[in-house]
């Protein structure tokens, strides 16, 4: 995934550097200045450097991690800070292993569940864990990351990490 992004970010620098005219992508700030794509890709490219390896650290002892995509990334700068808005998508399976050796897929069987074919079919399956964040990104270049606490209601943004996302025994 690094050198996916490394590349990524060379070839942009490459590309950016071969027009002849000044079409750099800019968005607006609160204070209506423009900032220009190396800042854009710079930021970017932090924000997804921190939230695999955040990823890695939280899941991996559970789940053999294959990609990370980000779509819907947004960027502003709110005072001193850049708040960036995302949708953050982990794709896992569960390590390789026979699932009738998995407690909850064993019982299953042993008790005749209905379900007991789904569970074991579903087992080493590829899925997705998706996730909406708010990461703010300081004067520091310190990360914190935010998740709205019940998308149901208003947006409330309240301070996480990964391992949240843990359930706890």
């Amino acid at each position: 995934m690094k050198i996916k992004l490394i590349m990524f970010i060379f070839i942009i620098t490459i590309l950016s550097g071969c027009s002849d005219t000044d079409d750099n992508i800019t968005f607006e700030t609160e204070s209506n200045e423009t900032v220009e794509n190396n800042s854009i890709n710079l930021k970017y490219a932090k924000v997804s450097d921190f939230l695999e390896t955040e990823a890695r650290k939280t899941f991996s002892d559970y789940y053999e991690l294959i990609d990370f995509e980000i779509s819907d990334y947004n960027e502003t700068v709110v005072g001193e800070n850049t708040e960036v808005l995302l949708n953050y998508k982990i794709i896992y399976k569960n390590y390789d292993k026979d699932p009738d050796t998995v407690d909850y897929i064993k019982s299953a069987k042993e008790n005749k569940d209905p379900h007991y074919k789904t569970l074991y079919n579903e087992y080493l399956e590829k899925k997705d864990m998706n996730m909406e964040i708010k990461a703010v990104i300081d004067k520091n270049d310190e990360i914190l990351l935010y998740t709205d606490y019940d998308p149901t209601e208003k947006i409330e943004w309240v301070e996480f990490k990964m391992s949240d996302s843990i359930l706890n025994k």
